[in-house]
Order: structure tokens, then sequence, then C-alpha cells
């Protein structure tokens, strides 16, 4: 009977033992140090989200890394515009995020994406706008700049691929020289 008290009672002792834990971890719960310790050693919400999709590229174009760490990029930039499928994105506790392009190692940050969606469809569109007047040419859809270029009302273009952007319709008439849809009409 004895032993099995003994043993009862050192259970019981283990069972409420404290447990041993790493210093970072210990700091009182108001104190911004853990905090800042804490997501400098888990930067990341979670484990990488396998979602799939297509993004594209911003005004800048995109460099490469080798991981969702900005210390890891690679001589490779893609090109402003251009699609690329990713197979699973990080997310960090301050809602930055990067996305994998799959093929081993190779990562963009999100902020160098933009949110506009580009399909690729050949068509003709006529410039529809105040007569005597002409419309803008912009060097891209998200943000872009005018390039100095004018469309004439009444004129036709064909275009190579258009994109969607706050409601907005874009045409690219090649070359990234973009135009406005709304001072368009879509002929083909």
């Amino acid at each position: 009977m004895k032993k099995q008290s003994i043993a009862v009672i050192a259970a019981a002792l283990l069972l409420a033992a404290p447990v041993a834990v790493p210093a970072v971890t210990t700091f009182a719960a108001g104190n911004s140090q853990f905090v800042i310790n804490h997501n400098n050693m888990h930067p990341y919400a979670g484990p990488e989200s396998l979602e799939g999709g297509w993004v594209v590229v911003g005004y800048h174009g995109a460099p490469i890394y080798t991981t969702y760490q900005t210390s890891t990029k690679t001589k490779r930039v893609l090109q402003r515009g251009t699609s690329w499928r990713y197979s699973g994105v990080v997310t960090y506790r301050d809602g930055s995020q990067w996305y994998d392009l799959g093929g081993g190692h190779q990562w963009v940050r999100a902020s160098d994406l933009t949110s506009g969606l580009v399909i690729n469809q050949k068509g003709v569109v006529k410039v529809k706008y105040v007569p005597g007047y002409s419309i803008a040419v912009w060097n891209f859809f998200d943000h872009g700049k005018v390039t100095g270029k004018l469309l004439k009302n009444g004129t036709s273009w064909k275009y190579s691929r258009y994109s969607i952007r706050d409601n907005t319709r874009w045409y690219d008439l090649g070359g990234n020289q973009w135009v406005d849809g709304r001072y368009v009409q879509k002929l083909k």
C-alpha cells in the first residue's frame, strides 16, 4: 500500500511540475519585447497554404527569391504585366504575402504584383471619345504613366490582350501600350 501511495503522489507531482520553456516566452504578457521577439522567431502566421492560381507582375517587375525571405533574391526579374501560375502562399503576421511559383525555390512578393487579371485575347477596339479629341496611351494598366501617344476619336486599333482593374477594362495594343476601356468600343 505504501509503494502504491508513493507512486500516486509521484505521478501527481510530475503532472503538476512546471514545464521548461524557452526564456523568450517567459516575459510578462504586457511586455512589448515579448511580441517583438516572438514575431521575429515566428514571422509568418502559419504553414504554407497550398492554394493555387495566377498572379500578374506589377509595374516595376518582380524579382524572384529562392525562399520567402527577402535576403534570398536571385538575378532573375519577371517582366511587368506577365502572368504566372502559383502553387502556394505564405502569409506573414503583418499581412504581407509571398507566392510560390514552383520549380524549386522560386518565390515572389505580393507587393511586386498587381491585382489586375490579364487575359490573352486578340481583337479590335475603336476610340469612342469626343469628336476632334484624342485619348491617352498608358505604359501599364495598373498605375501606369501616360506615354505621350494619343489616339484620335474614331480610329480603330488591334489589341493582343486585356486586363480588368477596378472594374475597368484596359486593352494592350502591343508593347505595353494600354488604353482605358471606358473610351473605346470593342469591335471584335
